[in-house]
């Protein structure tokens, strides 16, 4: 990973992007954030280091936002996780806030 991003790491965060589809629309506490809407965050492959894990901040949740950019703002942190062979998540966002225009 580039030093940049390195640096990012524990720090809080502004970012743009779309909210991946969801198995529900409302009291969502925790959601995959990605930087666009293309067929290759949502089609069958999304890309990894597309996508970002986002959990709200303690007892807030979030509905579903479909097909419109927004902000989230929160801590970002490097955490690369699998299961020894596969990676399921390298960066994620806690302490979660939605901002909307």
């Amino acid at each position: 990973m580039p030093s940049w991003l390195k640096e990012l790491d524990g720090r809080r965060v502004r970012i743009q992007g779309f909210m991946y589809p969801q198995f529900s629309d409302t009291d969502i506490p925790r959601f995959v954030f990605t930087r666009d809407t293309g067929v290759c965050c949502f089609g069958p492959n999304p890309t990894l280091y597309y996508l970002i894990d986002v959990h709200m901040k303690d007892g807030t949740t979030a509905d579903y936002i479909e097909n419109r950019r927004f902000e989230v703002v929160g801590t970002f942190r490097i955490r690369p996780s699998g299961d020894g062979k596969t990676l399921d998540e390298l960066y994620r966002i806690d302490d979660a806030e939605i901002k909307t225009r």
